[in-house]
C-alpha cells in the first residue's frame, strides 16, 4: 500500500490509515543495526489509548538537564555533589552539560536531546573546561530537528552567557563537534527563570601561596608554594622557595610556557621577575592577557636586574602569563603578592553569586534543615535578625525581603 522511511532525528509523526477495505494489516519495519522504532498511542476507530503519553514536566533546571535522551560524549553535573565538579576559567561548577567525550574515546563528537513541549526558556554559561586540550569546537543548535544556529568556541574563551527561546519547540539537540580532547561545558543552566541549586564558586584567595597554586591552563613551568626550604630558585644570586618558574621541565620539545588564573576577587598583583640563575642565557617574551586581550609585553634577557612588576586586575576576570623562551633558558615570577577586591555586601547573598535570588532561600532553608554537604559561602548575609545567628525566623524574613523584590 505505501512504503516510507523514518530516521533517528525525525520529529514525531502522525501517522491515520483508512482500512475500512482490507481484511487484514500488515507493518513491516526494516530497521539498520539496532536502532529502534514504535507506533505509540494507537488509536482504532476512534477509541484512543486509556493511558496516553507523558510529557515531561520539570521542576528544577536540575531535574530538566538529568532528563536528557540520545546522550553521546556528555557527563551531566546533577548540581547535589561537591564530589562531581568541573572547572571553567577558574570557577568550580556544580551543574551543567560537559561535552567531554568521557566514555567515547574514538569520537569528538558530543550531543545530548531533551524534550522541550513544557519549557519556554533555556540560558546558561558556557566556556572551555580548564586544564583539557586547547582545540576549538562547533556547536550546532537544532530545535524540531531543524539547525536553528551554529557557532564556535575557543580554549581562550572568555565566559560566554547564552539564553535560547524554545517555547515553540517540542525538542532541543545540542551537537558539540571538538578538536582533538577538547572540552566544553554548559554550565548553571536556567529553565524558565529556574536557576541551579548550587551555583559556581569563585576562588578567594587567602594568601598569595593559595593564589599561585590555583593555577590553571598550567603548561611548561613549576610552581613553588613557599612552604618547603628544599625546593628553590635563585635569580641574581637570591633564592627563593615562592613563585612561578617557567623552566619547561615537563614539556621538553616546547619553550613555551603559561599559567591562567582567575582574578575575579583580586584587584592587584605584584611580583619580581627575573632569569633564573644557572640556565641558559637566551632571551624571552613575557605576555600578559587580562580576560583574553593582550594587556603587556616585556622582553626578557639573561642580564637584565630583576624587574619589579605590578599588575591591576580590578575590572579583569581572568589573567594570562605566557612566557616564550628561546632555547633552553629559565625565567621565573618570584614574591607573588596580592591585594584582594573589596566586594559590594548584598543582603540575602548567602552563595556569594553577586545577586539576591531564590537560590539563596533554597541554599538557606537547606541548611536550616541540616541538609548533608550544605554549606553556605557568606553566614553573615542571611542574619537579617542581626543577632549574630541563624535560624528559622532569619529564613522566614529571608523570603519576605526577596518577595519585596517583585
Amino acid at each position: 500500500y505505501e512504503e516510507f522511511s523514518l530516521t533517528s532525528n525525525m520529529p514525531l509523526m502522525d501517522y491515520s490509515l483508512d482500512i475500512s477495505d482490507a481484511n487484514n494489516l500488515l507493518f513491516v519495519v526494516s530497521r539498520n543495526s539496532q536502532s529502534k522504532y514504535a507506533f505509540a498511542d494507537i488509536s482504532v476507530d476512534g477509541n484512543d489509548t486509556i493511558r496516553p503519553c507523558s510529557i515531561p514536566t520539570y521542576t528544577s533546571a536540575e531535574d530538566f538537564i538529568a532528563n536528557g535522551y540520545g546522550v553521546v560524549g556528555t557527563t551531566v553535573y546533577n548540581g547535589k555533589s561537591q564530589a562531581t565538579t568541573f572547572n571553567m576559567n577558574g570557577r568550580t561548577y556544580y551543574q551543567g552539560l560537559a561535552f567531554d567525550d568521557t566514555y567515547y574515546s574514538s569520537s569528538n563528537t558530543s550531543r545530548i536531546y531533551y524534550n522541550t513541549e513544557n519549557v519556554s526558556s533555556f540560558s546558561c554559561t558556557i566556556g572551555h573546561i580548564d586544564n583539557s586540550s586547547r582545540d576549538s569546537a562547533t556547536v550546532k543548535v537544532y530545535l524540531d530537528d531543524v539547525l536553528y544556529e551554529e557557532f564556535s568556541l575557543t580554549s581562550n574563551m572568555p565566559l560566554m552567557d547564552y539564553s535560547l527561546d524554545i517555547s515553540d519547540a517540542n525538542n532541543l539537540l545540542f551537537v558539540v563537534s571538538r578538536n582533538s580532547q577538547s572540552k566544553y561545558a554548559f554550565a548553571d543552566i536556567s529553565v524558565d527563570g529556574n536557576d541551579t541549586i548550587r551555583p559556581c564558586s569563585i576562588p578567594i584567595y587567602t594568601s598569595a601561596e593559595d593564589f599561585i597554586t590555583n593555577g590553571y591552563g598550567r603548561e611548561g613551568m613549576t610552581i613553588y608554594n613557599g612552604k618547603s626550604q628544599a625546593t628553590t630558585f635563585s635569580i641574581n644570586g637570591d633564592t627563593y622557595n615562592q613563585g612561578i618558574a617557567f623552566d619547561n621541565i615537563y614539556y621538553s620539545s616546547s619553550n613555551s610556557s603559561r599559567i591562567y588564573y582567575n582574578t575575579e576577587n583580586l584587584s592587584e598583583i605584584s611580583f619580581l621577575i627575573g632569569h633564573i640563575d644557572g640556565s641558559a642565557e637566551k632571551d624571552a617574551e613575557f605576555y600578559i592577557y587580562l580576560d583574553d586581550v593582550l594587556y603587556d609585553t616585556i622582553t626578557l634577557t639573561s642580564a637584565m636586574s630583576p624587574l619589579e612588576y605590578c599588575l591591576n586586575t580590578e575590572n579583569a576576570n581572568n589573567v594570562k602569563f605566557i612566557c616564550d623562551r628561546t632555547g633552553k633558558s629559565q625565567y621565573a615570577m618570584a614574591d607573588v603578592q596580592i591585594v584582594t577586591q573589596e566586594k559590594e555586601y548584598i543582603a540575602g547573598d548567602v552563595n556569594m553569586d553577586g545577586k539576591f535570588s531564590i537560590s539563596d532561600v533554597v541554599l538557606l532553608q537547606k541548611w536550616v534543615l541540616a541538609v548533608p554537604n550544605t554549606k553556605l559561602a557568606d553566614w553573615k548575609a542571611a542574619d537579617f535578625c542581626e543577632d549574630g545567628r541563624l535560624d528559622v525566623l532569619d529564613l522566614s524574613l529571608m523570603k519576605k525581603a526577596l518577595l519585596n523584590q517583585f
